[in-house]
């Protein structure tokens, strides 16, 4: 498993949430401190789940779950909705990689970023909203991703508000936490290294002299804990050095 996020909470303070990894995602109930299972999802051969989020994308009141799914060399996301004790796809064949940023400009907004030619993503991230059958592009976040470290695609990014100011707090493909600036520069980088999922996908052309392609490291974005105001309070789960080692050797 590579990733928990929380879907929703009710009344009561139990909390439905997806862990996933990737072929399947895991749906369990926590009721104070007992861990329930409650349903799983699973994917064949050839699906590489990637990100998983939980946003209220249609207004209803219930969190949606949305999923970037990576079919062979293809982006193909999709959309699970509750429906009773079920939650079934509603959507999918989304070529975007999405993202949810917890505060953006005051609220949680849905980005997305499309599948590139030379890389896996690339291109400007846009904001999206949903239409009832699919997401339609909005405005166009102005941080230019044509330079490090935004260059490296959408994983890892997250955002908040610092000071007067929301930012894009982004986990680079080296494992440093960085604060950008609105071009997409970055204001700080990390000492230490961050973020890093034991995970990677393979895409592009076939490199003949090591019979594999480019491999792509998956990271983590960093959470955003509610109530923080203008000094955010920012968890990440940090890198271990022999990890990463592994990871650069594998």
């Amino acid at each position: 498993l590579y990733g928990v996020v929380t879907v929703d909470t009710d009344a009561g303070g139990n909390t439905l949430v997806a862990a996933y990894g990737k072929l399947t995602l895991h749906l369990y109930r926590v009721k104070g401190t007992e861990v329930l299972p409650f349903t799983k999802i699973s994917k064949p051969m050839g699906h590489h789940i990637l990100d998983v989020y939980a946003m209220d994308i249609d207004g209803d009141g219930s969190k949606e779950i949305l999923v970037t799914d990576l079919v062979n060399e293809t982006v193909s996301s999709f959309v699970l909705k509750r429906k009773g004790d079920m939650y079934q796809e509603v959507a999918g064949e989304i070529r975007y990689y999405l993202t949810v940023l917890p505060d953006w400009m005051g609220k949680p907004t849905l980005v997305g970023q499309y599948q590139g030619v030379d890389t896996p993503f690339q291109g400007r991230i846009v904001t999206l909203r949903w239409d009832g059958k699919g997401f339609v592009e909005g405005e166009k976040l102005p941080h230019n991703t044509d330079i490090l470290p935004l260059s490296s695609g959408l994983p890892g990014l997250s955002s908040a508000r610092f000071g007067k100011e929301w930012r894009l707090i982004y986990t680079d493909a080296n494992s440093y936490l960085r604060v950008l600036d609105s071009s997409g520069k970055s204001q700080y980088r990390s000492s230490g290294q961050y973020g890093m999922i034991p995970d990677y996908f393979e895409w592009g052309p076939l490199i003949q002299i090591e019979g594999r392609r480019n491999w792509y490291r998956l990271r983590n974005a960093a959470r955003v804990a509610a109530g923080g105001g203008e000094s955010p309070l920012i968890l990440i789960p940090e890198v271990k050095q022999g990890v990463l080692n592994t990871m650069a050797n594998s």
